[in-house]
């Protein structure tokens, strides 16, 4: 990528899409819920169906954004560039510094497991396309705590030559008031990106009071700049 102002670095962070989080379920309640996947990380059944929509828009745009990178990043006359992070809770049942958080939600995303797999179909888009897409495994509720979050930003960054105001970063993805507070937080004040955008419809608490109050947070305090679906698609210039 020449290093101009007409160029574009689009690094889409993704939180947390894992079955034991949001993986599609019936129309049951929590504690349903909860007994069928055996922890309390899962969202309520609203929030699930929020989330996929009711179109599957999460489906279709998971898919549009790696098929827009695959053209744009094969395009050496094109002016943008993509790559997506993709933000894993990631536990150990076996060391003992996790326990204490497990021994709160029960055992999620434990590692190797289904629950721990990204949702479809990401996970499967992620392994076609290892060239544009970095997996962080996270056991702690801020990303950046103990994880390469940061390093691999720093790489994409550096390796694109891009200057940090033409670099736009997207969030997509679970808890809404928790671990995408802490991240839109980190990367708007913290390391003072210019351009954080969170994806209203594409992000969820574990329920919609939760969702709410998660984004008036992010408004006020966090300082990204939420929208909605179809903004972000065009945001991100997403085919």
């Amino acid at each position: 990528m020449a290093n101009n102002d007409e160029d574009k670095l689009y690094i889409i962070i993704t939180m947390c899409l894992q079955n034991d989080f949001c993986e599609k379920i019936p129309q049951i309640t929590i504690e349903e819920i909860n007994s069928k996947f055996g922890h309390k990380v899962h969202l309520n059944y609203e929030e699930t169906q929020r989330l996929w929509g009711l179109n599957n828009e999460m489906d279709k745009f998971i898919n549009d954004m790696m098929r827009t990178a695959a053209i744009a990043n094969s395009n050496d006359d094109d002016f943008k560039e993509y790559h997506f992070i993709h933000i894993r809770d990631w536990h150990d049942n076996s060391d003992r510094e996790q326990l204490s958080e497990l021994k709160v939600f029960g055992d999620h995303c434990i590692k190797g497991t289904h629950g721990a797999k990204f949702i479809s179909p990401m996970d499967d888009l992620i392994k076609e396309n290892l060239r544009f897409n970095l997996i962080v495994n996270s056991n702690s509720l801020n990303s950046f705590v103990h994880t390469n979050l940061d390093k691999n930003l720093k790489s994409i960054i550096e390796s694109c030559g891009c200057d940090m105001k033409n670099v736009y970063i997207g969030i997509i993805g679970v808890v809404t008031n928790i671990k995408i507070l802490f991240l839109a937080y980190d990367l708007s004040v913290t390391y003072q990106f210019p351009n954080v955008f969170l994806c209203t419809d594409l992000t969820a608490g574990f329920n919609k009071d939760g969702h709410d109050k998660g984004l008036e947070l992010i408004n006020n305090v966090a300082l990204a700049q939420t929208q909605n679906l179809n903004d972000f698609r065009q945001k991100f210039e997403i085919l």
